[in-house]
């Protein structure tokens, strides 16, 4: 869907097919979510409606991955941007609404996370579907699943590796433990929305570069994103005590420690967000997953060797060392395809 760009026929074939699967995954669900309840008494009381609205939001939540892909890939970022600010308001504006209203309950929150969904959906459908011919492609499914598959393993990597940390504390110590972990995971993450935004809107410039051509474009993006993560890291690694008792309270003082050690690891996982738009733009993914997957298996063994003996701080450390040795696999597959080293970005 990146690659869509302004071609009416490609278009066509990623969002038809698109399409196609998302009708087959909601009826799958909805067969699942039957399964389940004639096998379970306590899913939400057997009740079709809440099973009908879960398999609408995750339907709706693939659509909107889809429609955000395409808005990227054909550099229409200003209306990116605006459904990405609706879709993360809307709900908290109709849940606002619930609570002043005396509505707000289970039910309700999942209705409105339904029906958010579906209007954000509609009005990027609306957008990006005008005029569009309806086209199944077979031939074209193949050659999507394939590139899909790597940009779906990347992304399971990289959401453990964010968050296995928190999974492993809450394992081997206490719930009090993950939620002074949490807060430094909150606020340390910040330094990255530089990086985020950048990503989101690099892909549309260099898909249209050659290898050489965008990785020199790219070296110079990293260069100035390594300068602001770190000044945010610095500025964070500053304030961090006023700011966690002035957000939360002096109870999380105890965060303080884990922010300052995975600041490291901020800074170095900085990198790889952006050398991955070039990575995707190239169809050199599995470079990408290769990097994340490694990086989480080394995260894992960290914090099981860490954890016991230094608390949260080892799942600071742990992560801090994984996201520096995912930067560095990055630098070196980077290299591989480019010829250019990132390690020595300001050389």
């Amino acid at each position: 869907s990146y690659y869509v760009g302004d071609s009416d026929d490609l278009r066509n074939k990623v969002i038809s097919n698109s399409i196609g699967l998302c009708v087959a995954a909601f009826l799958l669900i909805l067969m699942g979510f039957a399964i389940y309840v004639s096998f379970f008494d306590s899913f939400i009381y057997r009740r079709f409606d809440m099973a009908l609205a879960l398999s609408v939001i995750a339907s709706s939540s693939v659509l909107r991955t889809l429609f955000f892909a395409i808005l990227v890939g054909q550099n229409r970022l200003r209306a990116h941007a605006f459904f990405g600010v609706v879709d993360a308001l809307l709900p908290v504006a109709i849940t606002i609404v619930l609570y002043i209203s005396s509505s707000l309950n289970v039910d309700n929150l999942i209705w409105t996370q339904m029906s958010s969904g579906l209007v954000v959906a509609l009005g990027m459908a609306i957008l990006v579907c005008r005029n569009m011919k309806f086209r199944l492609s077979h031939s074209f499914f193949r050659i999507s699943l394939s590139y899909g598959l790597k940009s779906w393993l990347n992304n399971v990597f990289n959401q453990l590796i964010y968050k296995v940390d928190l999974y492993i504390i809450g394992y081997l110590l206490t719930t009090t433990d993950v939620g002074v972990y949490s807060i430094s995971v909150l606020v340390v993450e910040k330094a990255w929305y530089f990086s985020s935004s950048i990503c989101n809107s690099l892909f549309p410039i260099v898909k249209k570069l050659d290898v050489k051509e965008g990785a020199a474009f790219v070296l110079k993006v990293v260069r100035y994103n390594l300068v602001f993560v770190t000044l945010a890291c610095v500025g964070l690694a500053l304030l961090a005590k006023p700011l966690i008792v002035f957000l939360f309270s002096a109870e999380y003082l105890p965060s303080v420690g884990p922010l300052l050690l995975l600041i490291p690891g901020i800074i170095a996982l900085s990198t790889p967000k952006i050398l991955v738009s070039h990575l995707a733009a190239q169809n050199k993914l599995e470079y990408a997953a290769i990097s994340s997957g490694s990086a989480l298996m080394l995260n894992i063994g960290l914090n099981f060797g860490l954890i016991p003996r230094f608390g949260i701080n080892g799942a600071a450390i742990a992560s801090s060392i994984s996201y520096v040795f995912y930067w560095l696999l990055y630098a070196k597959f980077y290299r591989k395809l480019t010829g250019i080293n990132t390690l020595k970005v300001f050389s």
